[in-house]
């Protein structure tokens, strides 16, 4: 589980850096990673 968390964390934070490098991003972001930890 951990290891899959950090994959999907790397990989959403690489994915949101790539498509929007402003201070959005962030916010952003941190939505994923609450969305992710649902899904788990």
């Amino acid at each position: 589980m951990d290891v899959l968390y950090n994959i999907w964390t790397i990989g959403a934070y690489i994915i949101l850096h790539n498509r929007a490098k402003h201070t959005g991003s962030i916010i952003e972001f941190s939505q994923v990673r609450t969305e992710v930890i649902r899904n788990i």
